[in-house]
């Protein structure tokens, strides 16, 4: 389905400062969205029952954030009362304590056993047409495009509930709920790395990574996205997160509106149903094969678009420190006009905005062909 142009106003200027990377993920309104169009899509399945049933009643829009929710215990133990608790729903709130306990490694290593770490893969951008399975770098045993089929292969009953990761059905489930809407996330699949003379290729000279847009940091100086901050600025990754999944459903309501004359409003609920209701294009890619090769199809689909996001953008002060390091600060502008004459803004809502009605397309089939066949 394609967002029509709205002319929203782009980004004058972006500056980049190194700061200490926050959770890698969209927002909780991306995530509900992937769950609330899957939801709708299984609604009168038997999927969708058995869905509710291992979720103690809760729906895959509920159960999408969880993930997020439980790096509060990073912080502060699931034995502190002040801290995030899943209390309507003890048995479940077990679950995810057994699987944080078993992969709670502070160190934010890819081949450690850290929760955080299964959220994204770092696969360098630099070089054209790069795929996730020739990455020399940024990738690891336990990244998304590892953990996603893993947790599908659970759910499948294919390995058993009794793995020392400590991963559940229900887990699984929830886990699938979310890692399907990161693996969407071109920042949480592409990077770019640099070197004092800009962007570079790891796999020819030494460069550090951006960590998926965390160590970068947008300068909104007009449009809406600056007037909904109130002036603040935001993180590349985080800009993606939030903002471009505002934008996106904005140009959604927007469509929305003009193709029913009158009507007053558009709901994020009604989003989800328009968007359960058609079928975005070519959204089968990958789900036709196993979980692994599924997961690496969506990796690889999304690959160019991270490299994009970087693309759009002009370097134009570097100062590189140690890795994530705070000295360091490289500043850039956004490229004007683009090549196609769209936007940063309006461009990443429209990517967004596909990827999340995506997003929740696959994540209803990988929940129909796991569980529509449960005794």
């Amino acid at each position: 389905m394609a967002f029509m142009a709205r002319g929203w106003m782009g980004i004058a200027s972006v500056m980049l400062l190194a700061i200490v990377p926050g959770a890698r993920a969209y927002g909780p309104d991306g995530h509900r969205l992937v769950g609330a169009i899957a939801d709708a899509r299984l609604a009168a399945e038997p999927a969708g029952a058995r869905v509710r049933e291992l979720l103690d009643g809760l729906t895959l829009e509920q159960a999408s954030v969880l993930p997020d929710n439980i790096k509060a215990w990073d912080r502060k133990p699931p034995d502190d009362p002040n801290t995030w608790h899943l209390r309507d729903h003890p048995g479940l709130e077990k679950q995810l304590r057994a699987f944080w306990e078993a992969n709670h490694a502070p160190g934010s290593d890819p081949e450690r056993a850290d929760h955080t770490v299964y959220h994204y893969t770092d696969v360098p951008v630099a070089t054209p047409g790069v795929k996730y399975a020739d990455a020399r770098h940024g990738t690891g045993k336990r990244d998304i495009v590892q953990m996603l089929p893993y947790c599908v292969r659970v759910l499948r009953r294919e390995v058993p509930e009794t793995n020392e990761r400590k991963i559940t059905r229900a887990v699984a489930l929830i886990l699938i709920a979310h890692y399907v809407g990161d693996i969407h996330q071109p920042l949480h699949v592409g990077s770019q790395y640099f070197t004092m003379k800009g962007p570079a290729d790891p796999d020819k000279v030494t460069a550090y990574p951006s960590q998926g847009g965390n160590l970068i940091t947008l300068l909104l100086t007009g449009g809406s996205d600056r007037e909904q901050r109130g002036g603040r600025t935001a993180r590349m990754h985080s800009y993606w997160d939030g903002d471009a999944v505002r934008t996106a459903k904005a140009l959604i309501r927007s469509d929305m509106l003009e193709q029913t004359p009158g009507r007053a409003d558009v709901t994020d609920e009604d989003i989800a149903r328009y968007l359960a209701a058609h079928e975005p294009k070519g959204w089968k890619t990958g789900l036709d094969g196993s979980p692994e090769a599924c997961a690496q199809a969506w990796a690889n689909e999304i690959l160019p678009v991270a490299r994009q996001a970087y693309e759009r953008l002009t370097f134009t002060e570097i100062h590189l420190g140690s890795p994530g390091g705070a000295r360091t600060r490289i500043v850039a502008e956004e490229k004007t006009p683009q090549p196609d004459g769209v936007p940063y803004a309006e461009w990443a809502g429209r990517v967004v905005g596909r990827e999340l009605h995506l997003a929740g397309w696959r994540l209803a089939e990988v929940c129909r062909t796991s569980l529509t066949k449960e005794p």
